[in-house]
């Protein structure tokens, strides 16, 4: 799952990252909103896709800028989270 190897990637580069950390600011969903799609196993909306999406690259975006080389991994993450929304859209069209 997309969601676990950019979370996974994000908690490397800061430790302190939890699942509920990564659902609110990354996703913009409610603590228990990956708990909850997981346990009916659904894939996460397309909307939280985009939102995770957009903070990678605003999050990459302020890491070049302040000089850290960390920014091309959250641009990596972003451009991995743009083909699992482009696919997802093509399923569904």
């Amino acid at each position: 799952m997309i969601l676990d190897k950019v979370f996974n990637t994000l908690k490397e580069h800061n430790r302190g990252l939890t699942k509920v950390d990564f659902t609110e600011q990354y996703l913009g969903k409610s603590k228990s909103y990956l708990y909850v799609m997981k346990h009916r196993r659904q894939d996460i909306s397309n909307d939280s896709l985009c939102k995770l999406y957009v903070g990678l690259k605003q999050t990459a975006k302020q890491l070049k800028e302040n000089g850290f080389t960390s920014y091309e991994t959250n641009e990596k993450l972003a451009d991995m989270v743009l083909v699992e929304l482009e696919n997802k859209v093509l399923e569904e069209i």
